[in-house]
């Protein structure tokens, strides 16, 4: 319309996801995590509950500290000094900025796991919804065939090096993984280059990308439409990365 006018403000809050239902003149909330994702973090890694990588653990002397003006560039020093916000041990034997074990509960007074990206899409004949961490790395796997009662399959870590190293140091070694992960991307089987299901994640900070393949129990392996009843033997077991690339130095 030439004159758009609102109609309501939904804050959706929270530290979390959730599933909204359009119910024409307003959206009903369907389900939220609530503080499932921080729960989940906490039972699987431990070192990464609410910690954080971001532009400002870049090393010192690197692309982004060589193009930054003269206030980043002393926020860049102190994350790297120990004597302010830095580690003795950025994972090399070196002072440096800290890995995410010596972050953890950093973002807990902030927005906590901070999910800024997901998708959902088909595989294992089922629907699933993917999300990930903005800081920390973790990502999140739900069936959410049953959109009123999403289940939560599996929990992985998109850079696990990142427990003992630093951004720097795991890059420079070429072990990091995606950090910043505001690209999530849900392709299809028919899609897929391999002819799997499965999700590219971009790292918006870390200049990586990889893609994630679904590995389906063996009675789900054919292609057929979504299962819509949440008793169905379909199974999504896990899923293993297949393609990981350093897309720039950060």
């Amino acid at each position: 319309p030439a004159a758009p006018e609102i109609k309501a403000i939904v804050g959706f809050g929270g530290r979390g996801i959730a599933i909204f239902k359009d119910a024409g003149d307003k959206l009903e909330l369907t389900w939220d995590s609530n503080s499932e994702l921080e729960i989940k973090v906490c039972e699987h890694f431990p070192w990464a509950h609410n910690s954080v990588q971001d532009e400002e653990f870049a090393p010192i002397n690197g692309g982004l500290y060589n193009s930054s003006d003269d206030n980043f560039k002393k926020a860049l020093r102190d994350m790297n000094d120990p004597a302010e916000d830095g580690c003795d041990d950025a994972g090399d034997g070196k002072p440096g900025a800290c890995p995410l074990n010596m972050t953890v509960d950093d973002r807990s007074p902030k927005d906590g796991p901070a999910p800024e990206s997901m998708a959902a899409g088909e595989a294992c004949g089922r629907l699933l919804l993917v999300t990930a961490t903005e800081k920390s790395g973790v990502a999140f796997v739900y069936d959410i065939t049953t959109v009123t009662k999403p289940k939560l399959l599996f929990v992985k870590h998109l850079t696990p090096i990142s427990k003992t190293k630093s951004a720097g140091v795991a890059y420079a070694t070429r072990e990091l993984g995606d950090i910043d992960t505001e690209g999530v991307i849900f392709v299809d089987a028919a899609h897929s280059p391999s002819g799997l299901a499965g999700v590219f994640f971009g790292g918006a900070w870390s200049g990586t990308m990889s893609f994630w393949e679904f590995e389906c129990s063996a009675t789900t392996k054919a292609a057929g439409p979504v299962a819509s009843s949440s008793t169905s033997n379909v199974v999504c077991k896990t899923f293993r990365v297949m393609l990981a690339g350093m897309l720039f130095l950060a």
